[in-house]
């Protein structure tokens, strides 16, 4: 966000646009603390800076290669560099609080079916019940099977969460995501002029080609309902925030191979991360930097974080094939045929 802000003389000034689609000033530090980008917080209400204080060491670092990007109008040529920039993006992409609530939602939802299993007869209770004891989990003294049922029916608990595990799970989904950015052809592209924003998930997948305009509307994706009651599913399911027919209404997967990275990086760069070749840079025009900015700020994004106020909002769904084209002529520009 502070690549995004606007200098004063009294402090740097940010613009950010919440779910009540209202602009309002704000300050880089201000928002990062005040939307917990970096807390984890408990059932409870209490915080956490792990996350903070293990975030501390490289986004030093990730400030530096920003401004080398800047220089150099490329990505880190240095495996260390470039791995640094990659491990930041992988962090940034599920860092929202959004995404600690469903590994806990997940979670709980698992704890509450293998409860319902235990629970499902008192035969089966009573043999895991009798398992844990021999294992030396639980003492002999233990509540029996007609409390415990009547206790997970009646809900009169409340599922909690260490934090610690929360990090941990946090730093394997990122690990994972990392993993596959690594794997992908980067460049750094330049808008003509500061037209770019960022969003509180900067680091967002998209999908590289959009149906042809008369199959629009006629070609049935698949039903964002059928992911309701499938907890393993709907834990990655992450629909866009504005729908559109012409691909489908959620994100790809960071390893889809039909898929485009992108992550806006100051108002003017940004970066695309593609399966094909790509060149070091390159210059969009308007209509690419605003799809762009369409898939930052519709890929689950609550805040909008600009230098300047926008309103109305100057991008829409119908820019996004500007970017799939774009994406699409470098590659063939850069693939060699032999006779």
């Amino acid at each position: 966000m502070e690549n995004f802000s606007t200098p004063t003389k009294k402090k740097d000034l940010l613009w950010v646009r919440d779910v009540t689609k209202r602009w309002r000033e704000s300050r880089p530090e201000n928002e990062a603390f005040e939307r917990d980008f970096q807390s984890l917080i408990d059932e409870e209400g209490n915080k956490s800076d792990a996350l903070e204080i293990a975030l501390a060491p490289i986004e030093g670092d990730f400030k530096t290669l920003i401004r080398q990007i800047e220089k150099t109008r490329c990505v880190p040529r240095s495996q260390e560099g470039l791995g640094t920039l990659l491990s930041v993006m992988g962090l940034f992409a599920i860092r929202i609080p959004r995404v600690r609530e469903r590994f806990k939602q997940f979670a709980s939802e698992s704890m509450e079916k293998t409860m319902g299993l235990l629970l499902k007869d008192k035969v089966t209770f009573e043999n895991q019940i009798a398992k844990a004891h021999k294992d030396g989990y639980l003492e002999k003294d233990t509540v029996s099977y007609e409390n415990m049922l009547s206790f997970h029916q009646e809900k009169k608990y409340v599922l909690k969460h260490d934090p610690m595990w929360i990090l941990e799970e946090l730093f394997k989904k990122a690990a994972l995501i990392t993993d596959y950015l690594s794997f992908r052809n980067w460049m750094v592209v330049e808008a003509p002029g500061p037209l770019l924003v960022t969003s509180s998930k900067p680091v967002n997948p998209f999908w590289a080609m959009s149906l042809p305009f008369q199959l629009r509307g006629k070609v049935p994706f698949i039903d964002p309902k059928s992911f309701s009651a499938h907890p393993t599913v709907s834990a990655c399911y992450t629909p866009y925030n504005e729908v559109t027919d012409m691909f489908p209404s959620f994100l790809p997967g960071f390893g889809s191979l039909n898929s485009i990275v992108v992550f806006p990086l100051t108002p003017c760069l940004a970066l695309i991360g593609s399966w094909s070749p790509l060149p070091a840079y390159g210059k969009i025009d308007y209509y690419t930097a605003q799809a762009i900015n369409w898939v930052t700020t519709n890929s689950d994004a609550d805040y909008i974080y600009s230098s300047k106020k926008l309103d109305p909002l100057p991008w829409r769904s119908s820019f996004a094939p500007y970017l799939q084209e774009y994406h699409a002529h470098l590659g063939s520009r850069l693939l060699t045929y032999k006779n």
